[in-house]
């Protein structure tokens, strides 16, 4: 596959799931418009999160019968159906809305790992792992900046992204029928790869479990905290991806590079509750961001790291990774809800700090450095 080609999908990867987190962040506006208390907004956001679980367990069975192409294509046709909740009223209705928009997030971004791997070779893959970390975050930075006009009509905002994204889907159908299903499935071990081997990895668990924390943590940031506080977190941590991304490319020994950010982001995510009223709450969150994605494009990295790993097995890692990050980010979601709404603000930031420090404590104790491997194959 020539060059422009492959980054021509990746492009069409990278905005997908923008669009998604855009499609979510402005259906949060939506709902918040009608007047649902912070416990209710946690059902409905832990909607989208049910739905990811479901999709990432899913995902590596369906990608096996049906390849990564067509596996994508469907899953942004369900991220399409968020259009459908500016038409829809009451509790079930918008909780099924928003459980369609997560299962298709979900899909896509389990799918996007084995593409990256099939299509790039060792050394983009860090550049292109540390570009896809940060999709999700560009999507909502955009939505924070467009915020006054996006929150002033909801409604129509998520109709235009919608409308994008279908876009994006017909040029994906165009651009992707070059790509070779079979040669992620070239052997029958390969083949039988499935979730039940992915779950006796202990890499699988360790890997996903130090990442809950963080992703609970940053998903309680961007529904429940002030717009104008985390914006700053969302824009830093587009330059903390973009730094992190050069950085992984240099550094042989990634995993000390993890745990050495995680070390900071802890500690700037204390300082971002402590001083959250405070006049310097704005460059903590700068440190924040930049702190909680600098490690992402190593951290993902590790994954593709071990001996001999293939794409198959790299789709049942990150159905994993992914089905047990959101399965922990509902029950921590809904704990920071109730201590919200029952205990008060103090309670629940201390909570949600001590959540995030399992990112530090898994990365430092837990994780060993992957043996360095051959190149993965490409197409």
């Amino acid at each position: 596959m020539n060059k422009s080609k492959k980054y021509l999908i990746e492009f069409v990867l990278f905005f997908t799931y923008a669009l998604f987190a855009m499609s979510w962040k402005a259906g949060d506006m939506l709902i918040a418009k009608m007047g649902f208390t912070a416990s209710q907004m946690a059902i409905m956001t832990n909607a989208i999160n049910v739905a990811k679980i479901i999709g990432s367990l899913s995902a590596a069975g369906i990608i096996a019968k049906l390849g990564n192409r067509k596996v994508f294509s469907y899953s942004t046709l369900l991220i399409f159906l968020g259009i459908l909740l500016p038409f829809v009223n009451g509790f079930p209705l918008i909780f099924l809305v928003r459980f369609t928009l997560g299962l298709g997030g979900a899909l896509v971004l389990v799918t996007i790992n084995p593409i990256v791997a099939k299509i790039f070779s060792k050394e983009e893959l860090t550049i292109v792992n540390g570009l896809n970390a940060v999709a999700f975050n560009v999507g909502l930075a955009i939505t924070l900046t467009l915020a006054s006009s996006i929150s002033s009509n909801p409604s129509l905002s998520i109709k235009v992204i919608s409308f994008t994204l279908l876009i994006l889907t017909f040029l994906w159908n165009y651009i992707s029928s070059s790509i070779d299903e079979g040669t992620v499935l070239q052997n029958s071990s390969t083949h039988s790869f499935t979730l039940v081997d992915g779950l006796k990895d202990s890499f699988n668990w360790i890997f996903s479990l130090s990442y809950c924390g963080l992703l609970g943590f940053y998903l309680v940031s961007f529904t429940f905290m002030k717009p104008e506080n985390v914006k700053y977190v969302i824009y830093f941590g587009v330059i903390g991806a973009i730094v992190g991304t050069i950085q992984a490319k240099k550094i042989e020994n990634k995993l000390n590079f993890v745990r050495v950010s995680a070390f900071l982001q802890l500690l700037s995510a204390i300082g971002f509750m402590v001083l959250y009223n405070s006049s310097a709450i704005k460059f903590i969150g700068m440190s924040l961001g930049f702190f909680i994605f600098l490690p992402m494009a190593a951290f993902v990295t590790l994954a593709f790291n071990r001996p001999n790993i293939t794409p198959r097995e790299i789709s049942v890692t990150f159905s994993i990774f992914w089905a047990l990050s959101y399965f922990m980010s509902i029950i921590i979601i809904q704990a920071f809800a109730f201590f919200k709404d029952n205990l008060g603000d103090s309670s629940a930031f201390i909570f949600i700090v001590l959540v995030e420090a399992t990112f530090f404590l898994g990365t430092t104790f837990f994780m060993k450095n992957p043996k360095k491997i051959p190149e993965v194959k490409t197409c």
